[in-house]
């Protein structure tokens, strides 16, 4: 697998919204947190950037587009707290039609 640069970052987050109407968030949610969604190529670059500085190797996205139809919504899902340190739940993104984009970044743990 190859890593993207932060120039393919760029390139791949303009690619994600040169459709108007992309709804665009993380697939999964920090456990406890509300889902993040990104409402153009620089703010999924920053988010990008930010993680990559605390160390992460990936960026999972969750994408869809209107035309495809369907729907595009976080659902809350139940953590086992005696193996989540504790945490009770976490929001992924599901719905008819959604794209799942896996990137993994230039730097971080978990490369070789």
């Amino acid at each position: 697998m190859v890593a993207i640069s932060e120039a393919g970052s760029a390139a791949t987050a303009e690619a994600i919204f040169a459709k108007p109407g992309a709804a665009v968030a993380q697939a999964y949610a920090a456990p406890e947190h509300e889902t993040l969604h990104f409402h153009s190529p620089e703010e999924l670059c920053g988010y990008a950037v930010g993680l990559e500085a605390e160390g992460a190797s990936e960026v999972l996205l969750a994408m869809h587009y209107p035309d495809i139809g369907g729907h595009f919504a976080p659902r809350r899902s139940a953590l086992d707290p005696a193996k989540c340190d504790g945490l009770t739940y976490r929001y992924v993104c599901e719905g008819w039609g959604v794209i799942r984009v896996y990137l993994r970044l230039s730097s971080g743990k978990g490369q070789s």
